[in-house]
């Protein structure tokens, strides 16, 4: 594990690692249930990722950050909204990612007051023109309070983005790789998930938004780590 990697101390070792292999073995079964659109399955295993992946923080990490468990929080409710393709249900699953991105960011923004404003446009530059390009593409299949929300979105990522990239390359070290990392992640699965309602329904690509939305998560997880322990 590349948290094992880090040499970092961890809280509970032994707990730490059965809960990795919890984690990693409901995201195999959640993936299948998505390729296959099983909704009973969806409804079984989906709601466990965010807990499971909340009590590996408990263990592992030395503190213990309030807004960071609020955002998993959200995150946690969102993904239950998000499990039937319902539009009211959508929106408000959109309106508690959007939550859980706004309490990442202000934490994000509090751990590092010291990098500037320009490093932070020069790396939201990249995500700036992906999600352009999706707004674009989506435009026309959506209107009202949908594309508000979704261009909401895309401001919040951009600016996640930006202090990720922007972090990295004025702070070349291990916990923004991390965060980079998860960036990324969690960049290419709005994109695709955007793609997949609003442009082009194939069956495949909830699944691959799913694998993004998941190791984004974890790569953040790893990211908390090794910046609580460090």
């Amino acid at each position: 594990m590349l948290l094992n990697n880090l040499n970092k101390p961890i809280k509970n070792q032994g707990v730490s690692f059965y809960l990795n292999i919890v984690f990693f073995s409901v995201l195999i079964i959640e993936i299948y249930a998505e390729f296959v659109e099983s909704n009973i399955l969806q409804w079984i295993v989906k709601p466990l990722l965010i807990p499971v992946l909340f009590f590996l923080y408990l263990v592992s990490s030395l503190k213990t950050s309030r807004i960071y468990c609020s955002a998993l929080f959200f995150n946690w409710l969102a993904n239950l909204f998000f499990i039937n393709n319902i539009p009211r249900l959508l929106l408000l699953a959109s309106v508690f990612f959007m939550l859980h991105r706004i309490l990442i960011i202000v934490m994000i923004f509090k751990s590092n007051k010291t990098l500037g404003v320009v490093p932070i446009l020069l790396g939201a530059i990249p995500f700036f023109f992906l999600f352009l390009s999706l707004i674009s593409m989506v435009s026309e299949n959506i209107q009202g309070v949908q594309l508000y929300l979704i261009g909401f979105q895309t401001v919040l990522m951009t600016i996640l983005g930006g202090y990720s990239l922007g972090n990295f390359i004025i702070n070349n070290g291990i916990s923004s790789k991390l965060l980079l990392i998860s960036s990324l992640f969690f960049g290419l699965n709005l994109f695709v998930l955007g793609i997949k309602f609003y442009f082009l329904d194939m069956t495949f690509l909830k699944p691959i938004s799913m694998i993004f939305f998941v190791f984004g998560h974890y790569v953040f997880y790893q990211f908390m780590i090794s910046h609580d322990n460090n």
